[in-house]
């Protein structure tokens, strides 16, 4: 659940700014999928604002038509019905590589940190009780260099 939480965290941070990012990078592989279902993927972290860089491993892209999108550390699953949507699979694809800055960043004190950091304060917060720009900057600090590519 935590891990969860601090992953849509991270993904919403990768889409802060996204019509003027200039983010991409990061250390993958593409295994299966057409090539346009692989330049989703591509599109994906190229849109994102968030320096996927920081994932300190490669990362191995598995694209099977029918499955569930889930990470484990060093690999991620995506659906390649969803990929056939383009534009609309961004969120997903960027939010199953921010786990990736979990599994290979956080240990659990860090996570129980943000897991705090991300609480709303009222049971009428829609969302978390942290602005975008106060989660980039702990994170930057947690992660020791800038997660956001200028």
């Amino acid at each position: 659940m935590i891990r969860i939480a601090v992953a849509t965290a991270l993904a919403a941070v990768a889409l802060v700014a996204v019509p003027t990012a200039r983010g991409g990078g990061g250390h993958y592989v593409l295994d299966g999928g057409t090539p346009a279902e692989r330049h989703a993927v591509v599109a994906a972290l190229e849109a994102s604002s968030f320096d996927w860089n920081l994932v300190p491993a490669v990362i191995t892209f598995h694209i099977v038509r029918g499955a569930d999108a889930f990470a484990i550390q060093g690999e991620i699953w995506l659906d390649a019905d969803l990929l056939d949507a383009g534009r609309f699979a961004w969120g997903v694809v960027q939010h199953e590589y921010a786990h990736q800055v979990d599994y290979f960043s956080f240990d659990d004190r860090l996570r129980a940190r943000f897991l705090k950091l991300m609480k709303p304060t009222s049971p009428q917060d829609e969302s978390a009780a942290v602005s975008p720009r106060r989660f980039r900057a702990a994170l930057d600090a947690a992660l020791g260099k800038a997660v956001r590519k200028r």
